[in-house]
């Protein structure tokens, strides 16, 4: 009983919602507001209508009010620009967003809206290495619309030039493209930015590279320092403030032009490097300047042009006889009561022979118009090859002028086929002013030696010998003599003759001091011969008049 209650009340309440429902009575529902939509196109294109209703010509008709969705298409070549749209009888607006809705409702039920195309044209935008343009690539633009471009260089480039359809517009960081009625192209160049450090020197060295040089941005340069034979580096200015005696100097991380400037000091009182062939260097024997690379040390210090012991373009001393040469400077003024020191670079190859002294390279010097002193020497009791540089103290006293020579004498004719001794970057300088890291050389010992296989450096050759005419000449075979002295005695040591003239080859017309015929019979030549200032004697000879 009391589940039919239930369920009884339940049917009484959905009958009452059911009648409040119903309209009440004499009342007739609105008729249903039938709308419209016509749908234009201008130039080529296609409009999709959703929904699509009754369509009639370019009318599309609805029964009630309804939200159109339109979707404008453009043809090949055409782009949609925008909608005209708005109720019958209004001004349309302009819209354009596509795809776009419209709701016909029963206050404004017809509607028109027109789909605007136009042609479209395309714009090629490129841009070389260093930079960018935005946007890049193919870009289409509306007839009569416009395109602005942007353009970035990278980090340390900048634009070098913009071309428009082939044509330099600058170098323009935007461009714009306006009332677009044709395709176009633009095309961005970049370079990278440079500085330019400008390095000079003063007289007594170098710095290298030099002149202006130019730097990328971001980039490092380094320089080199180098004073000239007899300078050193006095100072080196950055942008005009000092860094110091520095022998080299690296701008990092360049982002500005810059200077560098270096200054010299001479320190020595007399160079001398042989690039100008050294004319006021005398030169005996087999000295020369020249330039030959004859297998030194790796570590050979010498320089370009160089004076050399040895045959001309021949690394090689061996001429089949004995040698014997001197290389001496000019007579260089230096000051009074100084200690200076004589400094130069060497490369010997010669023979290494610990039994006896051969192939002596040995170094003199003179103050005033004294005496010459040997101050260094090696032989072939030295091994060899070396090279290196050498430090000589010299002392010069109450003397004001110094004269130094290097000698080399090869004392025999064989294993000589060597390629000799190199000098190069004589200098002298005071002792205070010697640089770092060059050790003086100890004083030299002259120390008793075996010469037992010294040959003659020179032969005295007698012509005719026999004498059987009036007439015999003397001659010099070995060097370059630079006079020649001869005396002839009896077997009873009496002067018979005595002469002396310049050059090599003297002339005796075997008359006696009192101006007569000498007598058959043989006779002792004594001769002495002038090389390099100093008076060398001449194995004895004998000769024999014949009459």
């Amino acid at each position: 009983m009391r589940r039919m209650r239930k369920y009884g009340l339940l049917w009484a309440l959905g009958l009452l919602g059911v009648l409040l429902s119903l309209p009440a009575w004499g009342q007739v529902p609105p008729p249903p507001t039938p709308t419209s939509l016509t749908v234009t196109i201008e130039g080529a294109g296609a409009v999709n209508v959703v929904p699509a209703g009754v369509k009639v010509g370019d009318k599309y008709h609805y029964p009630n009010p309804v939200t159109v969705a339109l979707t404008a298409t453009p043809a090949e070549g055409w782009g949609f620009k925008a909608w005209r749209i708005g109720p019958v009888g209004e001004d349309p607006a302009t819209r354009t967003e596509n795809p776009i809705e419209v709701n016909l409702t029963a206050e404004k039920p017809d509607w028109q809206a027109t789909a605007v195309f136009v042609r479209t044209y395309t714009i090629t935008a490129t841009a070389g290495p260093g930079g960018k343009i935005e946007p890049s690539g193919t870009v289409t633009v509306l007839e009569g619309g416009s395109q602005t471009f942007t353009i970035t260089p990278d980090l340390g480039y900048e634009i070098e030039d913009v071309l428009v359809d082939g044509d330099s517009v600058g170098p323009v960081s935007t461009y714009t493209f306006n009332n677009v009625t044709a395709n176009h192209t633009i095309h961005a160049t970049f370079k990278q930015i440079t500085y330019t450090i400008t390095a000079t020197a003063g007289p007594g060295g170098k710095i290298e590279p030099s002149g202006t040089v130019t730097v990328p941005y971001g980039g490092s340069q380094t320089f080199t320092i180098t004073p000239n034979l007899g300078y050193e580096i006095e100072d080196v200015l950055v942008d005009g403030d000092s860094v110091g005696p520095v022998s080299t100097y690296t701008f990092s991380n360049v982002t500005a032009d810059h200077t560098i400037h270096a200054t010299f000091k001479k320190i020595a009182l007399y160079t001398e490097d042989f690039a100008d062939g050294a004319p006021d260097w005398t030169k005996s024997g087999l000295w020369h300047i020249c330039e030959e690379a004859c297998g030194w040390c790796t570590n050979a210090p010498l320089q370009g042009k160089y004076a050399h012991y040895a045959i001309p373009n021949k690394c090689s001393y061996d001429t089949g006889r004995r040698t014997l040469g001197y290389l001496t400077s000019p007579v260089i003024t230096v000051p009074a009561n100084r200690e200076l020191v004589l400094i130069f670079d060497f490369a010997r190859v010669v023979e290494f022979y610990a039994r006896a002294t051969r192939d002596r390279t040995y170094v003199q010097y003179r103050l005033g118009k004294g005496s010459w002193r040997t101050a260094w020497s090696l032989s072939s009791r030295n091994e060899a090859p070396n090279c290196g540089t050498i430090a000589i103290p010299i002392k010069t006293g109450r003397y004001t002028t110094l004269q130094v020579r290097f000698v080399f004498d090869s004392v025999n004719s064989y294993n000589n086929d060597y390629p000799g001794w190199a000098v190069d970057n004589v200098r002298i300088l005071p002792k205070e002013l010697v640089p770092a890291g060059i050790p003086l050389a100890e004083e030299y010992v002259d120390e008793v030696e075996s010469l037992d296989e010294e040959e003659p450096l020179f032969v005295l050759t007698v012509s005719p010998n026999p004498v059987t005419g009036r007439i015999v000449v003397f001659g010099v075979d070995g060097v370059a003599a630079e006079a020649l002295r001869v005396e002839v005695y009896d077997l009873g040591g009496r002067l018979v003759y005595k002469a002396e003239t310049f050059g090599g080859q003297l002339t005796w017309d075997t008359l006696d001091a009192t101006g007569k015929p000498v007598a058959n019979g043989v006779y002792l030549v004594l001769a002495k011969v002038k090389v390099d200032g100093e008076w060398l004697s001449a194995d004895l000879q004998k000769i024999l008049i014949l009459r």
